[in-house]
């Protein structure tokens, strides 16, 4: 929109409109104070249409200003004001005739207004109901259009029908019901804007149209019944009343376009309010059905009212079935999500105990181990002594066994201290592909006939940063305990692959498998399978922290009598963080 098209008029700025609606009323009213001829009739009647236009051109203002649903709603209002707009036209070139019957042209356009309104107001921004909450207010609005009728029918238009005879046709009988009916019909919808719109408050706009609903209401009351006694005169002062009824709804018009902000939050809730007013409706014709239980128009719009309040009444059962099936399944989801929470907290609860009473054996057993090692320092020492003191062989012999176990107990000492602190790596360049040749070559001699080893790995070197030592005391570990997993025979294959950024080493063997019992505790310290005297339960836990050293991970996978897979995980010697050439 140009610059231009955006400079607001200031009579149509919300001050200037305030001015401008004040001098129309006053004007309107003026008039009534000179002598009730046919010129001051014309002039009351374009007075009228100043007002009509007046709305018009402010309602047109809003939405030109605005964009989306909300200025589309506004061009509707603009298109109802211009209906009234006609009907003032056709209105005053019939007070310049002379003749100004029911059920004219102007009828016609001021009846086409209603429609056009209602959807303008309908369609401003609010929360929208759920499809069920918009069935629940259209049943609603019905009940209130019925008995509304069925109170002006009772209490207004038939009595006058009545009294006046046969003078009063059906055409004038249904004008003087639609009127009020399209009234209390708009200044439901502004209630209802009122309540659950979302233009801000400080624009005042929804009171604004419900209050020239309001002056409508009264106006067109007072109309129906002159109209129908046939004391209605055209300039009377029931003009004054229409004039700040269409003023209202064009200064709805000026405060919105003055404000022209975005909508926001909601102001209540309309629900309430409509069942309120369907069940006044109900007790409304109830009471008319009883003070008039021959008049057949009652009937049947008592009929009418109690077959709408069933079908709400059914239909709310419906709708509240839905709400406790979603309130349900919340709660089932609600619950759900508790329990998994609750699981992981539990798990990760246990994980937590887990490690920190495994950290404290760790420190007991690096403690008990450098005192042990400091005792088998002793017996080696002393051993060697009274080797050099005797020359019996059998002496020889007997220390040659304790020496032997001197060494695997400071071997086993050493594990316990490696598995309680940090492993620390000495770091060099190496091929992993040559690493597992020269594996093979040591570790092939170690199996049965029985067993068959399997290699897989690429012609081209895979260079790992690594402690070559190390990873050679792991894949050991591994392929010993894939041995150790086939007693009745099986193969053994070791495979090797990389690309760019990592070395993968597994380990796989066609053995007994484990079950996820076993798989959740295989690299915790000291927990082993073997049975006693076969195992210290230190090798995957000494193999993890390696790796770990590394940077590098090891994962297993296993099937309960389908074998096992380790599978070593390294980042090549391009992507790895070297740091210092001893690490821990």
């Amino acid at each position: 929109m140009s610059h231009f098209a955006m400079v607001q008029p200031v009579w149509l700025s919300w001050r200037g409109a305030c001015v401008v609606g004040v001098v129309l009323i006053a004007l309107r009213a003026g008039l009534q104070a000179f002598p009730a001829d046919h010129w001051r009739i014309v002039a009351c009647d374009v007075v009228s249409l100043l007002r009509g236009i007046f709305a018009m051109t402010a309602l047109l203002w809003a939405s030109r200003l605005l964009g989306g649903t909300q200025g589309r709603a506004w061009r509707l209002l603009a298109i109802g004001a211009a209906a009234w707009v006609a009907a003032d036209v056709v209105w005053l070139t019939l007070a310049i005739t002379g003749s100004q019957p029911w059920g004219s042209l102007a009828d016609v356009f001021f009846l086409l207004f209603y429609p056009l309104f209602l959807v303008g107001v309908l369609s401003l921004p609010r929360d929208r109901p759920s499809a069920g909450g918009a069935w629940a207010a259209l049943l609603d609005a019905l009940a209130i259009v019925v008995t509304s009728g069925a109170l002006l029918w009772t209490l207004l238009v038939g009595p006058l029908v009545a009294a006046q005879g046969p003078e009063i046709g059906p055409l004038a009988q249904l004008i003087s019901l639609a009127y009020p009916i399209g009234d209390l019909l708009l200044l439901w919808a502004a209630l209802d804007l009122l309540l659950r719109g979302r233009i801000r408050s400080p624009t005042g706009v929804p009171a604004l149209l419900a209050g020239g609903a309001l002056l409508l209401i009264i106006a067109d009351l007072i109309f129906s019944v002159q109209m129908l006694k046939g004391t209605y005169s055209n300039g009377n002062p029931l003009g004054i009343l229409w004039s700040m009824a269409v003023v209202l709804m064009a200064l709805a018009g000026a405060r919105q376009a003055t404000c022209a902000m975005p909508p926001e939050g909601t102001k209540g809730d309309a629900r309430m309010a409509s069942a309120i007013l369907a069940t006044m409706a109900l007790m409304a014709v109830f009471w008319l059905a009883m003070q008039h239980p021959r008049d057949p128009v009652v009937v049947g719009a008592a009929a009418v009212v109690v077959l709408l309040m069933l079908l709400r009444q059914i239909h709310a059962m419906i709708a509240n079935r839905h709400l406790e099936d979603a309130l349900r399944r919340m709660n089932e989801e609600l619950e759900r999500r508790v329990q998994e929470r609750t699981a992981e907290l539990e798990a990760a609860h246990r994980r937590l105990g887990s490690a920190e009473r495994l950290e404290a054996v760790g420190r007991v057993a690096g403690a008990v181990a450098h005192d042990f090692n400091n005792i088998l320092t002793a017996v080696s020492g002393h051993a060697e002594l009274a080797g050099l003191r005797s020359s019996d062989p059998a002496v020889h012999e007997h220390i040659r066994h304790i020496t032997e176990a001197t060494q695997r107990a400071a071997d086993l000492g050493r594990r316990l201290m490696s598995s309680s602190r940090p492993m620390a790596i000495r770091g060099q360049t190496v091929d992993a592909v040559k690493l597992v040749e020269d594996l093979v070559g040591q570790f092939a001699v170690t199996l049965p006939p029985y067993i068959t080893l399997q290699v897989e790995q690429p012609a081209s070197p895979l260079l790992i940063y690594a402690d070559a030592g190390q990873l050679h005391q792991v894949l050991m570990n591994l392929c010993g305990n894939a041995r150790d997993a086939m007693p009745d025979g099986g193969r053994l294959t070791l495979r090797v692959a990389g690309d760019a950024a990592v070395v993968r080493i597994s380990v796989s063997d066609t053995g007994v498998g484990m079950d996820e019992a076993v798989l959740g505790r295989l690299f915790e310290p000291y927990f082993t399978t073997k049975g006693h005297g076969r195992g210290n339960g230190l090798g995957l836990s000494m193999s993890r922290n390696i790796i770990a050293a590394h940077r590098g991970t090891i994962q297993a996978e296993s099937v309960p009598g389908s074998g096992s897979t380790f599978t070593i995980t390294l980042p090549c010697s391009g992507t790895s963080d070297r740091g210092d050439e001893q690490r821990g």
